[in-house]
């Protein structure tokens, strides 16, 4: 199965630590990501 996620996370750290987390809690369950996009919405 493949799904497209989409997630809003007030989060202030910086967005490598974020990547991080969310592929080692990705990897954790045994999930695979061919893309993980994270998008900073304070910027737009």
């Amino acid at each position: 199965m493949k799904l497209n996620l989409i997630i809003e996370i007030d989060y202030s750290g910086s967005l490598e630590s974020l990547t991080e987390i969310l592929e080692d809690l990705l990897a954790d369950q045994k999930l695979t990501t061919s893309v993980l996009e994270i998008i900073d919405l304070d910027d737009e």
